[in-house]
């Protein structure tokens, strides 16, 4: 069976409104002889914001499918079942990111700019520190180059803001996860049980100096 072969090329260009901006960005995928054409655009949304309920809903839905695989794998993740509420408090509290292919979601992540002085975490409670979460992609687009894209516009806002260092959790049994942050650059800094879980996460830092 003939192995496939991709290709990425990307191309950002930024507009502006009211209450988001937005980017565009082109993914041409070749595998084999067969070309795919997809048109991603990303809206960004600033914290507290209003986000468009039709906007949550979709997020929500994609944050379900996405972490459904953690779940079965018995880490309860709450991207997996959260409701629509805990949806919009996670997006409004950070610098949210969205992208659509037409109408669909396909894409989202949220990054925190604000310190959290009351984590768990030693590491998390720096106040040069910017933490993303709920990262995800449709399955079916994984490993095209999506979710780094993502990490690119988090690191983006983490400078703007004059952050050193950009962090995000997992589960510490998701080993698929951890080892592709660290081919990003983002190393293990500490070993964390967040309260309700009955398993340990650890905390990945990205040095943005």
């Amino acid at each position: 069976m003939p192995t496939a072969k991709s290709r990425l090329r990307r191309r950002l260009s930024p507009s502006s409104s009211a209450t988001a901006r937005e980017r565009t960005e082109e993914l041409r995928i070749e595998r084999d002889h067969d070309d795919i054409q997809l048109r991603l655009k990303w809206t960004r949304f600033e914290p507290r914001s209003e986000i468009p309920a039709e906007i949550v809903d979709r997020v929500g839905r994609l944050l379900h499918v996405a972490y459904a695989p953690l779940v079965s794998r018995g880490l309860s993740d709450s991207g997996a079942t959260q409701d629509r509420s805990r949806t919009l408090e996670r997006l409004s509290r950070g610098v949210a990111f969205v992208g659509s292919i037409r109408d669909e979601v396909v894409a989202t992540g949220t990054v925190y700019l604000e310190p959290y002085p009351r984590s768990p975490s030693r590491w998390c409670r720096r106040n040069d520190l910017a933490f993303f979460v709920q990262l995800a992609v449709k399955p079916q687009l994984q490993r095209r180059g999506i979710g780094s894209t993502l990490l690119t516009l988090f690191e983006h806002e983490a400078r703007a803001a004059s952050k050193r260092h950009l962090a995000l959790d997992t589960a510490e049994a998701a080993n698929d996860l951890v080892a592709f942050y660290q081919r990003r650059s983002f190393e293990l800094v500490e070993s964390v049980r967040w309260p309700g879980k009955r398993y340990r996460s650890v905390i990945l830092s990205k040095d943005l100096t």
